[in-house]
């Protein structure tokens, strides 16, 4: 048996590739055929076909009525090990959308893809998603355990790639956001954000902040440091962005992200204050007090102010 090959435009082969019976039908010939492509195709639509050959009598489908026509077969570029992929992480509760780019590929809509993660051995299968005119494939992440979870993409929902080295991925054990010191503070100024599973624990991990939607980027502090009188490692800091000092004292939510997609589940509350930094300093010099809804304290007998890291903390004297 020979199955042959053909461009959208030609009727008879341009490749003839032997392939292999089986299975039986149970009338004496074979209910599937499997053959291997060519290692070197023209990329795009061909029409593929069977040709029997049996007591010197040649049967091809591509010489049959419309019942037996060729099908439609398409050839894609390969996917390299030097793919674009993001984000690189993501929560063992799963649901990250992985954005793969692809090469320029033709028309792929009849095909199903799948996205691969982990091992050959223990693997995590999702179903892909061509966005983009085919210029970006889509897949969400699976539940997985925490650790590593190569990614590989099957375009036609068999054949995973890339060979040899996959793509990069790792899940990470969802982060727990406890507090935020201080619980309130001015645009440009640094806070810091205390919980459990906040450093990831795997590569690839990217920190950021979200303040009722308004999302900057963030640095784990890995290293031991007081914080509320409390000693704590793998904090979070993260400043307040400019874009809220509209002049209005408001209160919102932040929220922590280690992939930039996805943010925690607790909220924790949190208090933009008009003054800045700098008028704060200046009234505790002058010893004019600070002006609140009720008119005005005295702060200089609370207590001197220490400024430390970008942070404003009043100390007891």
């Amino acid at each position: 048996m020979r199955l042959p090959l053909g461009t959208s435009q030609e009727l008879t082969p341009a490749l003839l590739l032997k392939g292999s019976s089986e299975t039986n039908d149970g009338l004496g010939g074979a209910g599937k055929v499997r053959c291997q492509t060519p290692a070197s195709p023209t990329l795009g639509e061909s029409l593929l076909g069977l040709m029997l050959e049996r007591e010197g009598q040649s049967y091809s489908t591509f010489d049959d009525g419309a019942a037996a026509l060729p099908r439609p077969f398409v050839f894609y570029p390969a996917l390299p090990a030097s793919t674009i992929h993001l984000p690189l992480t993501g929560p063992a509760a799963g649901g990250t959308l992985v954005r793969i780019n692809l090469p320029v590929l033709p028309d792929l809509s009849p095909l199903v893809a799948r996205c691969r993660f982990g091992s050959v051995v223990s693997p995590f299968f999702s179903t892909a998603s061509l966005a983009e005119e085919g210029a970006m494939a889509v897949c969400a992440t699976p539940p997985m355990p925490p650790g590593d979870a190569p990614l590989h993409l099957a375009l036609n929902g068999l054949d995973f790639e890339p060979l040899g080295v996959p793509l990069s991925f790792a899940v990470f054990s969802p982060p727990v956001l406890h507090k935020v010191v201080p619980a309130g503070a001015t645009p440009g100024v640094a806070v810091t954000l205390v919980g459990a599973h906040l450093a990831g624990g795997v590569p690839g991990v990217n920190h950021s902040c979200s303040f009722g939607g308004q999302v900057v980027p963030a640095t784990l502090q890995p290293e031991p440091r007081v914080v509320d009188n409390e000693w704590s490692a793998n904090t979070v800091c993260c400043v307040v962005p400019p874009s809220l000092a509209d002049g209005h004292s408001r209160s919102t939510f932040l929220r922590l992200s280690l992939n930039g997609q996805q943010y925690t589940a607790e909220e924790v509350p949190f208090s933009v204050a008009v003054m800045g930094a700098g008028e704060y300093m200046k009234a505790m010099r002058t010893g004019s007090g600070v002006k609140t809804g009720s008119g005005s304290r005295d702060l200089s007998a609370q207590g001197e102010l220490q400024v430390s890291s970008g942070e404003l903390e009043a100390g007891s004297g």
